[in-house]
């Protein structure tokens, strides 16, 4: 009797080592993974999979709205993020530009004639300009998306559906040429959570 129970028990011990050794592996690991690269993937889509059309920056102006008001907003709270932080305003717009610094571990770069990874003037422009405003969208709609969860009851089913369906606007200069007015103003008026 007394072997078989230690038999039993030992069938049992490889389970227990492999579920004890995962735990440690994924406690040892999660430092690496917080500092993992981060994955651009876009904006998310409805379930039926239709993407939202990036709309002329005049046009959403116009108009106003929820969409209008979380736009403002969710720029403003990506570009409130600290400048160290690689997902904050100044250096996802560091991508495209200036600063030329290392971004999501990129690897190290020296300043000996290196303009950044934007690949202006050059063929590669155009495949390289999507995932640039692809990454941009995604992180300025989750920036909306966290605000227009504040939003009173009321309303926040009418902001949510702005937040999911509001892309990049663009500006058409080929329409019209003179600097879209919204982007004039030092200050805008938004209607925000707390009605303020």
């Amino acid at each position: 009797r007394i072997y078989k129970s230690i038999h039993r028990l030992s069938r049992y011990q490889p389970r227990m080592l492999v579920k004890s050794a995962t735990a440690l592996l994924a406690i040892g690991l999660a430092p690496l993974l917080a500092s993992a690269q981060f994955s651009i993937t876009g904006a998310p889509v409805a379930a039926n999979g239709n993407v939202p059309l990036r709309r002329n920056v005049n046009d959403l102006y116009s108009e106003g709205g929820p969409q209008w008001d979380l736009y403002i907003q969710a720029l403003a709270s990506l570009q409130s993020l600290n400048a160290s932080d690689p997902l904050g305003y100044f250096q996802v717009s560091g991508i495209h530009g200036l600063p030329y610094i290392e971004w999501n571990r990129g690897g190290a770069r020296n300043n000996n004639g290196w303009g950044g990874y934007c690949p202006h003037g050059e063929a590669l422009f155009l495949p390289w300009h999507r995932p640039f405003v692809l990454l941009f969208e995604q992180l300025l709609v989750e920036h909306a998306a966290g605000i227009a969860s504040q939003y009173p009851a009321r309303y926040r089913d009418q902001y949510m559906a702005a937040a999911n369906n509001l892309r990049s606007p663009y500006w058409d200069w080929s329409s019209d040429s003179n600097v879209p007015p919204c982007t004039v103003p030092e200050r805008v008026s938004v209607n925000v959570p707390n009605g303020q």
